[in-house]
């Protein structure tokens, strides 16, 4: 399409047709039934929010709204509002990650991702992006790290099987083999951070324990053994002794109010 045929900035009502999905998409996956609830809401109420999209080649990519678009396709609806807009790719990568990052239901793994995308792709500290994305730099730090657990944790924390508190605790875990296996007993059982944190520690002791009667023929008290555990407080983030943490018993709605924060 030539620039006398390409439509000019502002809203529009464009077809549904000519939207192409996202260049990248950060959410891990789209829960169809929120798709099916914001369908029926603009089947009832009508389209409030015009999705924001790029014209390129005689197509629209687009930049945000990518849920409302779907949601349209499911409806079968010819036309949307669109608000069109023109942007550099960096432009759109950082509008696309700022935007996610400020919904409400995205998942640790998925938030995680949108901070890997703004410090990898432009270069910002913890410190910057946390200014940026108005969140506690502690926080970014966490969720960073817990992007760069290995994918099977990163999975069981996005689908809610263990909180990142549990991850966290099982990722100290210095046997590779051992801790996958102490993964699968937590989705199955389901385990404080507490208890997550019982096993790695007494795990870890008995390996170092075995080398110690390996190496030196005798089974001499550890070095290492006595020495403090920490781990995150879900509420600071600040560093806590596992000796001294404090259990409280949530529902499930309460434990996603106190990690929002």
């Amino acid at each position: 399409m030539n620039s006398s045929k390409q439509k000019k900035k502002g809203f529009h009502q464009i077809k549904v047709s000519d939207c192409v999905e996202p260049a990248s998409i950060s959410r891990m996956e789209i829960d169809s039934e929120e798709l099916e609830n914001l369908a029926r809401s603009i089947q009832s109420q009508g389209d409030l929010q015009a999705i924001e999209v790029v014209e390129r080649n005689g197509k629209f990519e687009i930049v945000f709204g990518h849920r409302r678009w779907l949601a349209h396709k499911i409806l079968k609806k010819e036309k949307i509002w669109a608000r069109i807009v023109i942007k550099t790719k960096d432009e759109i990568t950082l509008t696309r990650a700022t935007e996610n990052i400020a919904r409400l239901n995205l998942t640790p793994v998925e938030e995680g991702a949108n901070y890997q995308t703004l410090k990898e792709e432009f270069g910002m500290t913890i410190e910057k992006i946390a200014k940026r994305v108005g969140r506690k730099a502690s926080r970014v730090k966490r969720m960073l790290d817990i992007v760069r657990m290995p994918v099977e944790f990163q999975k069981a924390i996005h689908k809610g099987q263990i909180s990142p508190t549990v991850g966290e605790a099982l990722w100290r875990c210095e046997d590779e083999t051992h801790r996958l296996y102490l993964l699968d007993l937590a989705v199955e059982h389901g385990i404080t951070a507490t208890v997550a944190a019982q096993w790695v520690q007494e795990h870890n002791k008995d390996q170092r324990q075995s080398l110690d009667i390996k190496n030196e023929g005798g089974g001499g008290a550890s070095p290492m053994e006595g020495s403090p555990h920490y781990m995150t407080c879900d509420v600071c983030h600040g560093p806590e002794d596992t000796s001294k943490i404090k259990q409280l018993i949530l529902c499930g709605e309460c434990h996603k109010k106190i990690a929002r924060t």
